[in-house]
């Protein structure tokens, strides 16, 4: 019975952590922007830390193969800098590989069978991701000026003023979504206790949280990086540092439980009320435990009230009218008002084909397809012709720009385009020959046909082909060797996977002791 009781008590404190955890300003603050990837980003590599801290104290090949499929989501999801954070807790590892006289345990084989898996699993990402790798082109900051003092970042656990947030005060920028941990003072008073009350066989894995948490925020501050970035420029291009804080909160909810788990391990005493019945006397027992609730009922109504404040809705029919209109008989492209986000979505679904929106990433040295309609707010654009206006919004026409067209002894013939993605199909009424010039990058990768015979496409950053005289019917399809090459070795790790997770699971000897 007492065993029953002691379980449930950990489901529940569990599950506070994890409720906790959900509405903490770490998630729902990225929304300010909105910041979707970073959301994934720090859900896939907190789950990555969890199967990191449970092969350690386990050693069983299962665990090994959880840390393989955890890894492998944190190395697809977001923009990179919580990876980058998640790499600033891997030499902490060794907290649990190495034994008192720094020799291996035998764990750090599923640490490398972990670590192996997680990359044959992400294959397909990475595989296509490396061969491009020289061509991406990043905004950089040498002087990593969005980041916030180291002093300071620890105080954005427990401030919750959106006011304080938009402001530029203790050496921040007004961008609440780079900045908002908010989880309240309850988890740093249970995370003080668990330290107060923890054990000492119970060392190595507190270690391990509590020192990665410290990285994640000493990488926050940019202090490494404006030392590297002297010896590695490279490091310029992560900019945004205050991101990486985010996995510093999975730590202090962990240690907050661990001093939850072992607060409710202590006796309390039991708090008994008489009443006086006319059959007799009545006794009732409560365990004054109980009590620990209020503080964390109270302190997840906070984080949420908090965190509900950067979730909202939005009415988009205006914007969905204005790009139903913006519609192309081809796959003419489309330039929205520069750095509106909400376009983005919409113009998607309306399948249109955008044009210098914004990204994170672009590819260096190539120019962004000039766009056939193009919006702005309040600007003249003398380059086209004005259409309309709606919601704020002006729409030109350039009408001598197409998506596809043969161009010969300056006469240009427009053609028509159906497809998505790398399957283009251009079809070119009768005219001249000369080069058919589609507004697509050109890459390795790109195959051509002319009414079904296999061309070769001409050099250029776009694609290009030779047109003969007449109608004809052109194809274009993006074949790449790095996607199927990327797409069996992710094959291979989930066979891998499914045949590791089969094998016998016994716990290995020379693991850390665990955590309950």
């Amino acid at each position: 019975m007492v065993d029953r009781k002691v379980n449930e008590a950990r489901v529940g404190w569990r599950l506070w952590a994890g409720l906790a955890a959900i509405v903490g300003g770490h998630l729902a603050g990225r929304l300010e922007l909105p910041g979707i990837l970073v959301v994934i980003s720090t859900a896939s590599t907190s789950l990555a830390l969890a199967a990191m801290v449970d092969l350690g104290l386990t050693g069983r090949r299962r665990s090994a193969v959880l840390l393989g499929v955890m890894g492998a989501l944190a190395v697809v999801s977001g923009q990179g800098y919580l990876q980058v954070a998640l790499l600033g807790w891997a030499p902490l590892l060794l907290l649990f590989i190495l034994d008192e006289r720094l020799r291996a345990r035998p764990v750090w084989r599923e640490y490398a069978v972990g670590l192996g898996l997680a990359l044959l699993l992400a294959g397909i990402f990475l595989v296509p991701t490396v061969r491009f790798l020289p061509e991406f082109g990043k905004d950089g900051d040498a002087l990593f000026g969005a980041a916030q003092p180291l002093e300071y970042i620890p105080l954005n656990l427990v401030i919750r003023d959106i006011d304080f947030m938009k402001s530029e005060i203790l050496g921040k920028l007004g961008f609440p979504h780079l900045y908002n941990l908010y989880v309240g003072w309850v988890p740093i008073a249970l995370g003080a206790l668990g330290l107060l009350l923890a054990r000492r066989t119970d060392w190595r894995p507190l270690a391990f949280i509590i020192v990665g948490s410290l990285v994640s925020i000493l990488l926050a501050s940019a202090l490494p990086f404006r030392w590297l970035v002297q010896h590695i420029p490279a490091l310029a291009l992560i900019r945004h540092t205050p991101l990486m804080a985010g996995l510093a909160v999975p730590g202090v909810l962990a240690v907050a439980a661990y001093g939850l788990d072992r607060t409710l391990a202590l006796s309390f005493p039991q708090l008994s009320l008489r009443f006086r019945q006319a059959e007799g006397e009545r006794a009732v027992s409560l365990n004054t435990a109980w009590l620990i609730a209020i503080p964390l009922v109270l302190g997840l109504r906070t984080s949420f009230l908090h965190g509900r404040s950067w979730v909202q809705t939005s009415n988009v029919q205006n914007i969905q009218a204005v790009a139903t209109r913006w519609s192309t008989p081809s796959l003419e492209w489309v330039q929205p008002p520069w750095g509106e986000h909400g376009w983005v979505e919409v113009g998607m679904e309306q399948s249109l084909k955008l044009s210098s929106v914004w990204f994170p990433w672009r590819w260096e040295g190539r120019e962004v397809p000039a766009p056939r309609i193009e919006a702005t707010r309040g600007g003249i654009l003398e380059a086209g012709t004005y259409q309309w206006s709606a919601d704020g919004v002006d729409t030109y026409l350039h009408e001598n720009r197409h998506y596809a067209s043969i161009q010969s002894s300056g006469e240009v013939v427009a053609c028509t385009a159906t497809g998505a993605a790398g399957d283009i199909t251009v079809r070119c009424p009768d005219g001249p020959g000369g080069q058919l010039i589609v507004e697509e990058n050109s890459w390795n990768g790109w195959r051509a046909w002319v009414d079904g015979e296999r061309v070769e496409l001409l050099e250029g950053d776009r694609l290009r082909v030779s047109a003969p005289a007449g109608a004809h019917e052109f194809r274009f399809r993006y074949l790449p060797w790095d996607v199927p090459v990327g797409l069996l070795i992710t094959i291979s790790g989930v066979i891998l996977g499914l045949w590791l997770w089969a094998k016998d699971e016994t716990p290995r000897a020379g693991v850390a002791q665990s955590v309950p």
